[in-house]
């Protein structure tokens, strides 16, 4: 992300990155949102990531990273650092991934992953490599710290987003009516609806009719009001 189109919320980003690389004393820092249906991790910004990391990462890397997303969410972990983490890989894939890491000069990384209730919708991975200095924090420091920039992060406008998505999502409402809704509280019409999420007028009409249902409320004026209270 080029620093001069950061927006004003995603400021806090590259600030909780520089933070975070300044304290741990660390050369390589990323942010990223947590794609919940897919269990992967969607990076928002880096510093000091070296070129080419990341590409090899997402094309065979993931799938043995120990502390991937897939696996910290299985865990319901919100810190970990790779020279402690259980690791349920081989031998050889932990070799592959170890070998990978050196070719770029990193040596350990530690995860950071935040979270809203059961689910988790972001992090900060750091990686350390031989030229930075030891890791001053031990794991409850790591978590103390962990802790402070989760509770940062409460009001970015992409949390309280997933956080109002996961409250409709207990509602009882289908990840396509959850689309529905959302662009219903924004003022779209069916027709609207329907040509956003390209299905028929018809099936719009149902959508409706079914989030009406299910939410309790009687109006596109009372379904508003509903989604700016979960904002």
């Amino acid at each position: 992300m080029n620093a001069t189109l950061l927006s004003s919320e995603d400021i806090l980003v590259r600030e909780a990155l520089s933070f975070s690389r300044q304290l741990l004393g660390v050369s390589g820092a990323l942010f990223y949102w947590v794609d919940n249906r897919r269990q992967e991790m969607r990076v928002l910004d880096t510093l000091g990531v070296p070129t080419g990391f990341l590409e090899q990462y997402s094309h065979g890397m993931q799938s043995l990273d120990p502390m991937g997303v897939r696996r910290m969410l299985e865990r319901h972990e919100s810190v970990g650092v790779l020279s402690m983490a259980p690791t349920e890989q081989s031998l050889n894939d932990m070799r592959h991934y170890h070998g990978y890491l050196h070719s770029f000069g990193v040596i350990d990384t530690i995860d950071l992953m935040f979270w809203g209730g059961e689910s988790a919708y972001g992090g900060i991975g750091l990686l350390r490599t031989l030229a930075d200095p030891p890791l001053s924090m031990e794991l409850p420091a790591l978590d103390t710290f962990q802790r402070f920039l989760e509770a940062s992060f409460d009001r970015h406008p992409h949390v309280r987003q997933i956080q109002r998505d996961l409250r409709l999502q207990h509602s009882g409402l289908s990840y396509r009516e959850r689309q529905a809704a959302l662009l219903i509280g924004m003022g779209a019409s069916n027709q609207e609806v329907a040509d956003a999420m390209g299905i028929t007028l018809a099936t719009a009409k149902t959508y409706v009719v079914r989030i009406f249902e299910k939410l309790g409320v009687e109006s596109r004026t009372a379904l508003a009001a509903y989604l700016s209270q979960l904002s």
